[in-house]
Parts: C-alpha cells; sequence; structure tokens
C-alpha cells in the first residue's frame, strides 16, 4: 500500500505540471484569438475565400471557441483527477486514530472512479444517509477499500445497463456504521465464495487480477475492528457489506 501511494503521488505531480501549462496556454490563446478574429473579421470582408488551416473562416470562426472551451474543460477535468489521486495517495499521520467521513470516503471513491463508472455502466447510485456518525480509523485505507470494492462490482457487470448501487447508514442496533456496495453482476459460484478473501486467489486470472483486492480489503476492515461480509447469487449479482464499529458512548 506504502509502495502504490508513493506511485500514485509521483504519477499525480508529473501529470500536474504538464496540465498546468495547458490551462495557463489555453487562457493565453482565448485572449489571443479574441484580439485576433476582429482583425480577420475585418479582413473576410474583402476577402471572402479566407480560410484557416484549410477550413472557411466563417466556420472555422464558431469552431475555435469550442475547442478553447474543450481545452480547458478537459485540463480542469484532470486537475480535479490530480487533486483526487493526491489525497488518494496522502499518508495520514494517525493510522487509525482518526475520524472517518464516511460519505466523504464514498464520494471521493466515486469521483476517483468517474471514467470506470461511465465505462462501465449507465446506472451507478449512491444513497447516502445523512449526519451519519463517523467511526474512528483511516480515511485513506477505508477509501481504499471502497474504491477496490466497487471496482470488483463494475467489473463484473455483464452489460452497461446493469447496475452499480452504494449505500451507508447509521445501524443503531449494532453501534455501526455500514457501506454496502451491490452490483447486477454475473456473482460469484457458491464453491468459491467463502474463499474470495484468501491472498492471491481469483477468479479473473484472464483479465489480470492478482486476487489480494479483497484479502487487504478484508484485512482493513478487520484491523478497524469491523466486518466483511459477501452475499452472491450466480447469474444476478452480489452484494458487499462493510460494518464499521462505533465507540461506545
Amino acid at each position: 500500500m506504502t509502495s502504490l501511494g508513493t506511485l500514485v503521488s509521483g504519477v499525480a505531480h508529473e501529470i500536474n505540471n504538464p496540465n498546468s501549462y495547458i490551462m495557463n496556454n489555453a487562457q493565453v490563446f482565448s485572449e489571443v484569438w479574441n484580439d485576433a478574429v476582429r482583425i480577420m473579421d475585418d479582413h473576410y470582408l474583402n476577402n471572402r475565400d479566407l480560410c484557416l488551416a484549410g477550413v472557411p473562416f466563417e466556420e472555422m470562426r464558431k469552431i475555435v471557441p469550442k475547442l478553447l472551451f474543450g481545452i480547458n474543460d478537459g485540463a480542469v477535468r484532470i486537475k480535479k483527477i490530480v487533486d483526487n489521486l493526491k489525497d488518494f495517495s496522502r499518508p495520514e499521520k494517525s493510522r487509525l486514530d482518526g475520524k472517518v467521513d464516511i460519505n466523504r470516503v464514498i464520494m471521493t471513491s466515486t469521483s476517483i472512479l468517474e471514467a470506470h463508472i461511465k465505462k462501465h455502466t449507465n446506472q451507478y447510485l449512491l444513497k447516502c444517509a445523512e449526519s451519519i456518525p463517523s467511526p474512528r480509523g483511516s480515511a485513506h485505507q477505508i477509501e481504499q477499500v471502497v474504491i477496490n470494492l466497487i471496482m470488483n462490482a463494475l467489473q463484473s457487470l455483464p452489460e452497461k445497463k446493469a447496475g452499480v448501487f452504494v449505500y451507508s447508514s447509521h445501524n443503531r442496533k449494532t453501534n455501526t456504521v455500514d457501506i454496502r456496495v451491490r452490483d447486477e453482476g454475473i456473482g460469484i459460484p457458491k464453491e468459491v465464495l467463502n474463499r474470495v478473501t484468501e491472498p492471491f486467489f481469483t477468479t479473473r486470472h484472464d483479465i489480470g487480477g492478482t486476487g489480494l483486492g479483497l484479502s487487504i480489503s478484508y484485512a482493513i476492515v478487520k484491523e478497524h475492528g469491523g466486518t466483511l461480509t459477501i452475499k452472491s447469487n450466480e447469474g444476478k449479482g452480489t452484494t458487499v457489506v462493510i460494518k464499521l464499529p462505533l465507540d461506545k458512548q
């Protein structure tokens, strides 16, 4: 986990530097275009054959602002992803003593996985209960668990119309904060369901599965004093429930 965090932090830094140039230069070029287009407007009155990059000026006049907007919008999106990666890789001073804002963890995980979500499904639903108490622990580690569970859910989907649903709630009976990740995927065969949290066990060798995601997630939740349970119906989907204990009053 530490090595992964260091790698992610380094990659984020390398991306952020050239992206800053893109954002700054896009702004400068936008100002240049606004000045230049006025001159070309005058020139176009006497030269109707004026072209830019082989495209008639009248058409290019409409295209360029859209191109500039697209460049800036793309750079802003990259910056948002980089910021989330930095948060993902930032080590915490107090390993398991911090207060964990579960809803924020879920929202950040969703933001990091935005591209994967759009690639795998048209139905992604978050339902986070309001005013949830904060269990003690490492937000960074719980975020890693949530990211892994969402990724597993996405990769299990047979088609984009199948959905992934993420919930948070405060269970007063068990005095826990619960995170539930449910998918409409292919499910897990009964004969291997009790092995999916074993290190290096995976049913996805063909797509590069390492068999470490669930085992690490299970270990993290257990270290927090919580539980991770998995229920699955082959061909119908899987539900993973995390229960994190709250401080006794």
